[in-house]
């Protein structure tokens, strides 16, 4: 979970049924002695460390439970911190894609013009600011590995099996 991964992700397939399973998600956050919290929606559940402990970068383990035909159930799981902050990055991530996209254009059409295009020497910046953005993203993201870390060993307490992360 320390590797450069923006959002990791977990899937698993359990003998058992979709119930079955979230029962067992619910008695592992009962025995956490009160690190963790779960929100439950009917085929997901969202686990995330006590309030108390939260923090802007505090992750979330986002589960979602599929049964397939034969009787197995599918989990699959993202980690990732609070969605707002997760939109914040991506809106980032988005307006510097549109104004690199915009000042590329304009700056060409210029050069198509014969005249000079300045305007090009902002794409560099935007480049850095788009690497400063994904930098502050993964040093949030290793100020939450301890609780990314709480949130994995409480489901795979749940699951009663390593449970690998991609």
């Amino acid at each position: 979970m320390t590797s450069f991964r923006i959002r990791p992700r977990i899937k698993q397939i359990s003998p058992l049924k979709s119930e079955e399973v979230q029962s067992r998600i619910h008695q592992a956050v009962e025995n956490s002695k009160g690190m963790c919290t779960t929100s439950v929606i009917p085929g997901y559940i969202t686990l995330r460390v006590r309030p108390e402990d939260r923090h802007f970068w505090s992750p979330q383990l986002n589960l979602t439970f599929e049964e397939n035909d034969d009787g197995e159930t599918i989990i699959r799981g993202l980690y990732g911190p609070n969605p707002q902050v997760w939109t914040m990055i991506f809106f980032g991530y988005a307006t510097l894609g549109v104004a690199f996209f915009f000042i590329l254009m304009y700056g060409m059409t210029q050069i198509t013009l014969g005249k000079e295009a300045l305007i090009l020497w902002i794409l560099p910046i935007i480049a850095i600011l788009a690497l400063v953005l994904y930098l502050i993203s993964q040093f949030g993201q290793k100020l939450g590995a301890e609780q990314t870390f709480i949130l994995h060993h409480v489901f795979e307490e749940a699951m009663g099996e390593h449970v690998r992360i991609k």
